[in-house]
């Protein structure tokens, strides 16, 4: 019998990888070649036969362990084709090598986006941690982080992440989530995946989602997190080992959240739209914006919707809903923390408004758009396929429908008073037929000024704002909704966040506080009321209402920049601001003697906050009460006298009896043009433009400057990121 000469086991792994199979004898005698026997065992003839069975013995049994270790072997090639890696967490980088077929790089693959925490104490221990796990996919997913928070620099510069600023957010510094999702929906990628930016991935999530590309040609996939109190200790061991090891610790110990939040999204690109109609300007991380978009996806049927949570490995360490200011430097001087998950005043209204939002838009009804209400899911087998795919004829019957498949999950069946009535989840099965019960006025007048559910006041709304001691206000009535939404996105662009709303009627300050915007009701005297409710509040009309918020606010001890909302800023001039001296800024087309006849401009004044400023506009504010003129023009007689007789020289006015100094900023640094806006009607009008230009030149030789002022887009409720562009 020709024998093949052998080395090791492992050269018999390789062949048998390559199909050239071995018997059990060659596979025996090979282990014998490497310690062949001594000479005198082959004199006896009985030592020979004896020793004859006991090689047939062990070799059935060696055989058996090449093969289970060969299966084994197998199996870790295919699902972790990995070399060494840099480590990230408690996780590490892998570096992809192997069969480009079975692991290839995903820029035109799989492309995973999230808005995360500021990268600060146990926020960027467990956002590092799921970011490892993400990178070790297989496919080598791009990740994209959404939005401008601490330490996103600093992240994406280690390991190759791409930031994306043109994310919508409140005026806490919270993202929209209608925006994540337009920006999601931008990739170019054949899969995206939005998820929350705990929640780790491992290699069960890219074999779940080639099986549900390879059942659906438009899916939808959808997955809620296991919950666990720890993570197990890392030795020294390999990634793959330690990941099963996190995957088993959290199925043996962990919560499937199976009613409630959902934080995994994945779909196909360039399939059409998810739903329709336009998603309310949700905050991100508050509720009920996940399952308002999973219900509407699942009601628009453009989708086939997929609950993957058994299958799927969505780990989540528990962390309570802390304060990133809880960690030392990461909070303003007002103690307010611009990031998620605030605690207290600064984060009740917040949950409160998405919960108005979501009962007041779409089809979505209380307790809807669960992982349970998914017309299929995928759960593990335990057959010779790892995953089944199964269809929910009836989605959301039982809400225990997981709990004997899990250890433990959020909706497991519970006895009420030790009777025979038996309940599944939080809440009784009838739940969901009805909206939400509320109460949902928004903030209905009362002798008290104070919002219910925790909104905050003037002066808390100016403390959570001033991370200087300059705030931009507007006073607005609900005839420039519109302008108003135009300048908030104007200033998004500029990344301008501490601008503060002076609403002066009820109807612009529900839509402001829903639409994410800082503001308060100004309704500090009867006659203002009055004024306001009649819908008498211009600058041109004779009217000093917004001049009565500009003081409400300087009393808090913060300079004001007063801008009216249909001035469109091309530039931010607030540093330049700064440094100007005097007590106040004010923009005139004119000079100072020229702006006699017709007052200062009321598009851009800078207050100073200081007693003597206060003192002055108290002054024109009672004026104004018997001369129904302008407050403008009121204001420049009180600084610059009636006939400009208190100039002191081209650009300065100093008025000896109020001891206040105002200064005109240069005409050739602060343009006013005329431009073309189109309107609803496919009409033009001209608005008003302040274009700020550091270099000291007009920017259009004819002196007319052509710009796309456009920031809001009604077709998506979303802020426009397109610049502005001169002629």
């Amino acid at each position: 019998m020709r024998r093949r000469q052998v080395k090791n086991p492992a050269s018999i792994l390789n062949s048998w990888r390559k199909g050239d199979e071995l018997s059990q004898d060659e596979a025996l005698i090979s282990r014998f070649e490497t310690n062949p026997p001594s000479p005198a065992a082959g004199d006896n003839f009985g030592a020979h036969r004896h020793g004859q069975r006991w090689v047939d013995y062990c070799g059935r049994w060696v055989t058996l362990a090449l093969s289970l270790v060969s299966l084994l072997f197998s199996a870790l090639i295919i699902r972790l084709l990995v070399a060494d890696g840099e480590t990230l967490g408690d996780l590490s980088l892998p570096r992809l090598n192997g069969d480009a077929k079975i692991c290839r790089t995903g820029s035109d693959r799989l492309h995973i986006y999230t808005a995360p925490k500021p990268f600060v104490g146990v926020d960027r221990v467990n956002q590092l941690r799921a970011l490892g796990s993400w990178l070790a996919l297989c496919p080598k997913p791009n990740v994209t982080f959404l939005g401008d928070g601490e330490g996103y620099e600093e992240v994406a510069r280690l390991h190759g992440v791409q930031i994306e600023t043109r994310v919508d957010t409140t005026f806490s510094g919270l993202p929209l989530f209608p925006s994540m999702l337009a920006r999601t929906n931008e990739s170019r990628s054949a899969v995206v995946v939005l998820i929350n930016s705990d929640i780790m991935l491992f290699h069960d999530f890219s074999m779940v989602l080639s099986k549900v590309e390879a059942e659906f040609n438009k899916f939808f996939m959808i997955g809620a997190r296991w919950d666990v109190e720890d993570l197990p200790n890392s030795p020294e061991e390999d990634r793959y080992t330690f990941q099963n090891r996190v995957v088993l610790h959290a199925r043996r110990t962990g919560q499937l959240h199976t009613f409630g939040g959902v934080d995994m999204w994945a779909w196909n690109t360039g399939k059409g739209p998810l739903f329709e109609g336009i998603m309310p300007r949700f905050s991100n991380g508050r509720g009920k914006y996940d399952n308002w978009f999973t219900h509407e996806v699942i009601h628009a049927g453009f989708r086939d919707v997929v609950d993957v949570s058994e299958a799927v490995s969505l780990v989540h360490l528990k962390h309570d809903h802390h304060l990133v200011s809880d960690v030392e430097g990461s909070q303003n001087k007002a103690g307010f923390n611009r990031g998620y998950w605030s605690s207290g005043v600064q984060g009740k209204f917040e949950l409160w408004i998405n919960n108005f939002l979501a009962n007041s838009h779409g089809t979505y009804r209380n307790q809807l758009g669960t992982i349970l209400h998914a017309p299929y899911k995928i759960t593990s087998c335990y057959e010779n396929v790892p995953f089944c795919l199964s269809k929910r004829i009836r989605p959301n019957t039982c809400r225990c429908e997981y709990s004997p498949f899990v250890v433990e999950s959020q909706s497991d069946a519970f006895v009420v008073s030790d009777s025979k009535s038996i309940f599944c989840g939080q809440e009784p099965a009838s739940r969901g037929s009805d909206r939400d019960s509320g109460p949902y006025t928004l903030f209905p007048r009362g002798e008290s000024s104070e919002a219910p559910d925790g909104y905050p006041s003037m002066d808390e709304l100016v403390g959570m704002l001033s991370s200087k001691n300059m705030i931009v206000v507007s006073a607005v009535t609900s005839s420039d909704r519109e302008s108003l939404k135009n300048f908030a996105c104007n200033l998004q662009n500029l990344g301008i966040s501490n601008y503060l709303l002076s609403a002066l009627d009820r109807e612009v300050f529900i839509e402001a506080v829903l639409h994410g915007l800082a503001a308060y009701e100004d309704y500090s005297s009867e006659i203002q009321r009055e004024r306001s409710e009649a819908s008498i509040a211009r600058q041109s009309s004779g009217d000093c209402l917004w001049l009565a918020s500009v003081a409400s606010v300087l009393k808090t001890g913060h300079d004001v920049v007063y801008s009216d909302v249909r001035a469109h800023w091309i530039g931010n001039p607030l540093q330049y601001l700064e440094k100007i001296r005097g007590d106040l800024v004010l923009w005139s087309s004119a000079g100072a003697y020229e702006s006699a006849e017709t007052g200062v401009g009321g598009d851009l004044i800078l207050f100073r906050s200081s007693p003597k400023v206060l003192r002055i506009i108290a002054r024109i504010l009672s004026r104004n009460e018997t001369e129904p003129r302008s407050c403008e023009k009121l204001l420049f007689e009180a600084v610059c006298g009636p006939q400009g007789e208190n100039q002191v020289d081209a650009d300065k006015c100093f008025s000896k009896t109020a001891n206040v100094s105002a200064t005109f900023l240069p005409k050739n640094m602060f343009t006013k043009e005329g431009f073309l806006m189109p309107e609803e009607d496919g009409k033009h009008r001209p608005h008003d433009l302040f274009h700020f230009n550091p270099s000291r030149t007009i920017p259009s030789p004819n002196g007319f400057l052509e710009v796309d002022a456009v920031y809001f887009d009604k077709s998506t409720g979303l802020c426009l990121y397109n610049g502005i562009r001169g002629g």
